[in-house]
């Protein structure tokens, strides 16, 4: 009963974790932290190279219940998400600065800062300098034709392995990235679609790039947890600035746009709170 109720709680987080990741400017690691399930899913992952036996097989079975709710909330919210995002564009977009927003108190804890210090304001400027400089990446570069090509196929792999640092670390949104990269829009209809010539290169990057940035990333939450956490509050500023649309239209417009950005902070702050009642 206690390994059927764990179970249910993996594919559930991955559900939430797998459906956020839609969202301009979500993070799923943020999402994961949120849901208490990100300290394990780091573990989980390092364990697959680094233990062997019981251990190994347990950290594997965990991530394939992981994995499958992850997939399963994307496959079910795809063409939901492509829908509202293109039928309501700027009101979406509030409501997604919001959940973004909300995330923020939690990052805060999990950090332990009590007050800012000199090297927490360091790493928050370098993080939303990075976002920042995403826009420099040139528009389409890895943006492939119809149809499949080796070339089209390398450049969706080294997106992906691009994206998969978004999905190890918390605050940078796998899906802002690939706005940014100019495959968003694609690769919710490749989802939505099962296009696999898109998505089979994207994923082999995917793993390989979680793979490659998981145990950094592990080492670095370790050894410094103020500055890391401090850096990842400076991605996720920077997600907002970049999908907050501002103000236009009017008051009504405005107003609308309040009220989603209310929701969507609510949203995520009840959500955190949800979580730790049950952790």
């Amino acid at each position: 009963m206690k390994h059927t109720k764990e179970g249910l709680s993996t594919l559930l987080s991955g559900l939430v974790v797998g459906s956020s990741m839609l969202l301009p400017g979500m993070s799923g690691g943020t999402m994961a932290i949120i849901l208490g399930i990100y300290g394990r899913l780091i573990r989980a992952i390092s364990s697959l190279t680094r233990d062997r036996g019981a251990k190994r097989r347990q950290s594997l079975l965990f991530l394939l219940v992981f994995c499958l709710g992850s997939v399963g909330g994307m496959l079910l919210f795809s063409k939901a998400v492509l829908y509202l995002t293109e039928r309501f564009g700027d009101p979406m977009l509030f409501l997604f600065s919001g959940l973004i927003l909300g995330s923020l108190p939690v990052l805060w804890r999990q950090a332990g800062i009590r007050r800012p210090t000199p090297g927490c304001l360091a790493g928050a400027a370098l993080g939303l300098g990075l976002v920042f400089a995403l826009r420099l990446v040139p528009d389409g570069l890895f943006a492939a034709g119809e149809g499949f090509s080796i070339q089209g196929a390398l450049l969706l792999f080294l997106a992906g392995a691009v994206v998969a640092v978004a999905l190890v670390l918390p605050g940078i949104s796998a899906s802002h990235v690939l706005l940014l990269l100019g495959l968003y829009q694609v690769a919710l209809s490749s989802v939505s679609q099962l296009y696999l010539p898109f998505l089979l290169p994207l994923a082999l990057g995917l793993v390989g790039g979680i793979l490659a940035t998981t145990s950094l990333l592990d080492r670095a939450m370790e050894r410094r947890p103020q500055f890391t956490y401090s850096l990842i509050i400076g991605f996720v500023l920077g997600s907002v600035a970049e999908v907050f649309p501002g103000f236009s239209g009017g008051w009504g417009a405005a107003l609308t746009g309040l009220v989603c950005l209310a929701a969507g902070c609510t949203a995520t702050l009840l959500l955190g709170r949800l979580s730790r009642a049950q952790g």
